[in-house]
């Protein structure tokens, strides 16, 4: 009984893991990505490849705006995740569609 309850508990424990790794996954790659383009200071409406758990997709620059916390700058940017064959956004990906990058000063309008 007790060996039924620990396998079970690791079992739990497991896909509570896959879980989290999951949610993260897009986020993983993407991030990388932006930041990226905004060290290369990539104007509005940029649109470069990224491969996430569904396959390809696009991503595409939106605003950025630059916030203060005491002397370091963190630019902050709007990106959409679109679908490459419709060009629409891809509601699928899991990704909040803002990446913060600390110690840059870069802003899109």
């Amino acid at each position: 009984m007790g060996l039924i309850i620990l396998l079970v508990l690791a079992g739990l424990g497991g896909l509570a893991w896959f879980s989290a790794w999951y949610s993260d996954y897009d986020r993983n790659r993407i991030d990388p990505q932006v930041t990226q383009a905004m060290l290369s200071h990539a104007p509005k409406g940029t649109r470069f490849p990224v491969t996430v758990w569904g396959g390809l997709r696009i991503l595409e620059i939106g605003n950025a705006n630059v916030q203060y916390r005491g002397l370091s700058p963190t630019t902050c940017v709007q990106v959409k995740v679109l679908d490459p064959t419709t060009g629409a956004e891809d509601p699928s990906v899991r990704y909040p569609g803002l990446t913060c990058i600390e110690g840059l000063a870069y802003r899109i309008r």
